[in-house]
């Protein structure tokens, strides 16, 4: 049947067939970018920052157990004041953080409350060792708590970091692998034309 086409349709079906390659390989070109671009926007925009936020916390909760050791150890007051005040802090970040990005992971809630657990049981039990409170077996029980509290919260906060690390990974892997896909596909796609229009030429 290609036999018996003229030389001028042959050119304008090996031309349309071009065309609709070029098509082809410009739309999934389009909708690969906007995939990616979301991708990225999306890890600029709330991957990368709760990362970010999970190393500060890190750090902050670091100073805020340096504060109640150091008010405990000295019976200061006025360092208890600044521990309460950055445990605070670190509470309201929390919350500002959950509120911004719609954070609804049980672990972020987790990690939430035991902050909340320590710095409530840290703040109540270092005043009354500043008080001078002479029971010693309530102190002892206190610390005892507060170690539970502080271990607790120490090993939720490394199993966010870790997950918020692995999230950020993942969707790095998933833009490498379409970024794979992508070249595969085109060159699928340019092997399929070069042989139609081999084909159509020949015939």
């Amino acid at each position: 049947m290609l036999n018996r086409l003229s030389i001028r349709y042959k050119i304008s079906l090996i031309a349309l067939i071009g065309l609709i390659g070029v098509v082809i390989f410009q739309l999934s070109s389009y909708l690969l970018a906007e995939h990616i671009r979301n991708h990225l926007q999306e890890i600029v925009s709330e991957d990368f920052v709760l990362l970010q936020f999970a190393n500060e916390i890190q750090v902050d909760f670091s100073d805020l157990d340096k504060l109640y050791l150091g008010a405990y150890s000295e019976s200061e007051e006025d360092i208890l004041d600044e521990a309460n005040q950055k445990a605070s802090k670190m509470l309201n970040s929390f919350a500002k953080t959950q509120t911004q990005y719609a954070i609804t992971a049980p672990l972020f809630n987790q990690l939430y409350a035991a902050l909340k657990a320590y710095a409530q049981k840290a703040s109540s039990h270092t005043a009354f060792v500043i008080a001078d409170n002479p029971d010693w077996e309530q102190q002892r029980e206190g610390w005892a708590q507060l170690t539970v509290l502080r271990e607790n919260y120490i090993g939720l906060e490394r199993q966010f970091i870790q997950q918020q690390y692995q999230t950020f990974e993942l969707k790095l892997k998933d833009i490498k692998e379409q970024e794979s896909t992508f070249v595969l596909m085109g060159l699928v796609i340019g092997t399929i034309i070069s042989l139609l229009l081999i084909i159509f030429s020949v015939l």
